[in-house]
C-alpha cells in the first residue's frame, strides 16, 4: 500500500459505480468540519453487502476515481482492497492502514448513518474503534437526534463530550463524530439508471467522468427497451 502523508487522514469506502458529485460534497465537508489533512478514496474490490449485485470491473471504477479526484489535491485513491483481494471488510482495511501510519497519526473512517444503523451486520465491528474514529453523516436535524440512540445500542461504551463534540471511550482510542450536511439528491443508482434510458448525467459527476463512461459504454442496458414499443401496439 502507498505511503499516507498527514496526521489527520480521511478514510471513504464505496462502490463508486459510478463516483459522483455526492461522493466529493460528503469528503468536503468531513475535511472541512474535523480539519482533515487528506481523504483516501478507497474502491471496494468485492463488497460483501453487495455481492448480489452485477458491479463494473474494479479497474474501470478506479479509473473514474482516478479522473474525478485530479483537481482535487488533498483527495487520494487507494487500492489495498484490491491488492488484498476477496471480499472487502471494513475491519481488515483499517488494519492495513494502522500498519503503514505512526502513533500520532488518526484515522477517520467516513460513512452515513443509513450504513451506521446497519454496523452491526459488519464483520467485527466493535474492534473498528481500535483502529479509526468513526464519521458519520447525517441530514439535520431528524437523523442527528437518532444517532446517540443507536451508538447506545452498538458501542455502550462510548459517551458523549461536550467538550470535544464527540463520542469517546475510556477504553478505546476512537471516537465518534458527527458531520451535518444536507443531503446531495444523486446516487450512483440513479446515475445508472439515466444512462441506460439515454438522459444527461451532465449535472451528476465530473465531466471528465462522463466521458470516460460513454468512451467506455458503461451502464448500457444490453437487453434492448421495448416499452416503447410496447405502449405504441407496436409488438
Amino acid at each position: 500500500m502507498e505511503s499516507i502523508k498527514g496526521k489527520r487522514i480521511g478514510l471513504l469506502g464505496g462502490t463508486f459505480d459510478p463516483v459522483h458529485f455526492g461522493h466529493l460534497a460528503a469528503a468536503k465537508a468531513v475535511s472541512e468540519a474535523l480539519h482533515l489533512d487528506t481523504v483516501i478514496f478507497i474502491p471496494a474490490y468485492q463488497p460483501p453487502h453487495k455481492y448480489h449485485f452485477s458491479l463494473s470491473p474494479f479497474p474501470k471504477r478506479s479509473a473514474m476515481l482516478e479522473l474525478a479526484l485530479s483537481s482535487w489535491p488533498r483527495f487520494h485513491i487507494s487500492l489495498v482492497e484490491a491488492e488484498r483481494n476477496g471480499p472487502s471488510f471494513t475491519c481488515d482495511t483499517l488494519e492495513d492502514f494502522c500498519k503503514k501510519i505512526t502513533n500520532d497519526t488518526r484515522l477517520f473512517f467516513i460513512t452515513g448513518i443509513d450504513a451506521f444503523k446497519e454496523i452491526h451486520t459488519w464483520k467485527k465491528y466493535q474492534k473498528l474503534l481500535q483502529f479509526s474514529d468513526l464519521v458519520v453523516i447525517a441530514r439535520p436535524p431528524h437523523e442527528e437526534k437518532s444517532l446517540g440512540l443507536y451508538i447506545e445500542k452498538y458501542f455502550a461504551n462510548h459517551l458523549y463530550d461536550q467538550e470535544k463534540d464527540a463520542w469517546i471511550s475510556q477504553t478505546e482510542r476512537g471516537a465518534i463524530h458527527l458531520v451535518s450536511m444536507s443531503p446531495v439528491a444523486i446516487s450512483s443508482t440513479e446515475i445508472r439508471k439515466r444512462i441506460d434510458l439515454g438522459e444527461g448525467v451532465e449535472d451528476m459527476l465530473p465531466d471528465d467522468v462522463a466521458d470516460y463512461i460513454k468512451k467506455k459504454g458503461l451502464y448500457k442496458s444490453k437487453i434492448p427497451n421495448t416499452s416503447f414499443l410496447i405502449s405504441k401496439g407496436i409488438k
